[in-house]
């Protein structure tokens, strides 16, 4: 859980152009647009998409993805850290209510953006998109780690 946490703070990260305004070093800023590149790179080859496929792809799972953020972003923000054992039963019902929202929310942007992107990369590179993407998010985390790039 936390690595997937860290990992959609870090496609957060990633996908926003204020990064670039804020105060970080070059050396930052070379890790993090490395990280991106490298990012894209394995979008681009695990998919198989063509120039003309990427180009309208990348901005609409972008957009996806930063909106999954938030919304994930936000029950961290109001949740985390998690002590079930310690909610009243009222609170656990705030709680359980919480999570089916989140989890409704997250069904309702995946059906809205696989057809999106569906209809730019066809529906066979969207399912391959969901079968491999947990596996290009493990390969994203490595080199974020391996790269020395902290959670912020």
């Amino acid at each position: 859980m936390r690595k997937l946490a860290f990992l959609f703070v870090l496609t957060l990260f990633l996908g926003s152009t204020v990064h670039a305004q804020t105060r970080v070093s070059q050396k930052e800023k070379a890790k993090y647009d490395e990280l991106n590149d490298f990012q894209k790179d394995l979008y681009k080859k695990e998919l198989r998409l063509n120039e003309e496929e990427w180009s309208k792809f990348w901005p609409l799972y972008k957009e996806y993805q930063l909106k999954l953020s938030k919304s994930k972003k936000r029950f961290r923000k109001t949740w985390f850290p998690i002590d079930i054992n310690s909610y009243s039963e009222k609170k656990a019902t705030k709680f359980l209510n919480d999570v089916i929202s989140l989890q409704q929310t997250e069904l309702d942007l995946f059906a809205k953006y696989s057809k999106e992107i569906s209809a730019v990369i066809g529906t066979k590179k969207t399912l391959i998109l969901r079968e491999k993407r947990p596996l290009i998010e493990k390969q994203i985390v490595t080199k974020a780690t391996a790269l020395d790039i902290k959670k912020k």
